[in-house]
């Protein structure tokens, strides 16, 4: 199936619009009540052992992932400019430091809500898709407050 890329791009906006907030309530209301949140660090950069499950618990773990700090930029390299763009036909959020891929936060979105949250950070995973957006359209970065 076709996602529709604007559909796409607005989904992920209204979603970092939420992270970005500082505020769980924004993020609750776009989650479906048993919403997970997954991540992958491979062990270079911080992911949780286990996934985050239920809307609440999950947008205060994204309002605390998502929160700018001079600290998690330094470990990715600098701080990172944000692309919307589909991903395995979800829409997605790309993380980029100097053109360099550092990660991707894919959402499955139902008719609930976003029903899962997946994050890639594993260097070692990111290869591929690095591969695809190093030589893919991905026009301009999202606007974001820092």
């Amino acid at each position: 199936m076709e996602v529709d890329t604007a559909a796409a791009r607005k989904i992920v906006e209204e979603f970092l619009a939420a992270a970005l907030s500082g505020r769980t309530d924004a993020l609750v209301r776009m989650l479906a009540d048993d919403a997970i949140s997954v991540g992958d660090g491979g062990g270079v950069l911080f992911s949780l052992p286990r996934p985050v499950t239920g809307a609440v618990r999950v947008a205060r773990f994204l309002r605390g992932l998502f929160k700018p700090s001079a600290a998690k930029w330094s470990l990715i390299g600098g701080k990172p400019e944000l692309f919307s763009t589909v991903v395995n036909g979800v829409p997605a959020l790309v993380l980029t430091v100097e053109d360099r891929l550092v990660g991707v936060v894919s959402l499955e979105v139902t008719a609930d809500g976003i029903a899962a949250v997946h994050a890639q950070v594993n260097p070692a995973k990111l290869d591929r898709a690095a591969g695809q957006w190093g030589i893919s359209e991905h026009g301009e970065p999202l606007t974001v407050p820092w």
